[in-house]
C-alpha cells in the first residue's frame, strides 16, 4: 500500500483565502457589470420611442470598487415615461396637446378655440365645409407609465443574474 499526504502549512491558508477571495470579488464585479449591460440592453429595447433620445439615454455605470452597477437615464421625462404621473403646465394656464398629424405650435396655426360636445377646449381650424381639429387644450394629463426600466429588470436582470454570476465565478475559480 502506498498513500501519499498532502498539507497544508497553516501559513500558507490567509494567502490561499486572499489570492481567492480576490478573484471571486473580481468576478462578481464582473457579473454584475455584464447584468448591468444586459439590462440596459433590455431596457433600451424596451423604452417608448419617438426621438429615441431616452433608448440612447440609458447607461449601466458600475460604482468603484466594482460592487453594484447602476442601470437609468438623465433625461428629466426618464421617471415620467416609466412611473407614470401628472403633467401640469408650467408657463401657462393650459397645455397645448397637438393631434395626430399636426407639426409645430399652437402659434404657428391660424385657428379658433371652440368647445367639443364632451366639454374639451379644442383649437380647429376651418377645413373645406367643416373643421379640422388641430389641438386639444388641457390643464393637466395624466401619463402611464410604461415600466420600461422596471421590466427590464424583472425579464433580465431576476432571470440571468444567478446564472451570470454563477459562471463568472465557476470561471474565476478554473
Amino acid at each position: 500500500m502506498i498513500t501519499i499526504n498532502i498539507e497544508l502549512r497553516p501559513t500558507d491558508i490567509p494567502e490561499i483565502a486572499t489570492r481567492m477571495n480576490a478573484r471571486i470579488h473580481s468576478a462578481i464585479g464582473i457579473g454584475l457589470f455584464r447584468i448591468g449591460q444586459e439590462m440596459r440592453n433590455m431596457g433600451q429595447r424596451l423604452a417608448p420611442y419617438k426621438t429615441g433620445m431616452l433608448r440612447n439615454s440609458i447607461t449601466a455605470k458600475p460604482s468603484r470598487p466594482i460592487d453594484k452597477v447602476t442601470v437609468g437615464s438623465g433625461v428629466k421625462y426618464a421617471a415620467m415615461q416609466n412611473y407614470g404621473g401628472i403633467i401640469r403646465p408650467k408657463k401657462s394656464r393650459w397645455l397645448t396637446i397637438p393631434l395626430p398629424g399636426v407639426r409645430g405650435s399652437i402659434r404657428s396655426h391660424e385657428g379658433f378655440f371652440i368647445m367639443s360636445k364632451r366639454g374639451n377646449l379644442i383649437y380647429a381650424k376651418k377645413s373645406g365645409k367643416g373643421l379640422k381639429p388641430l389641438f386639444v387644450l388641457k390643464k393637466q394629463v395624466r401619463i402611464k407609465g410604461t415600466r420600461f426600466l422596471s421590466k427590464a429588470f424583472d425579464i433580465q436582470a431576476r432571470g440571468r443574474a444567478k446564472q451570470i454570476l454563477l459562471q463568472e465565478i465557476m470561471t474565476a475559480l478554473k
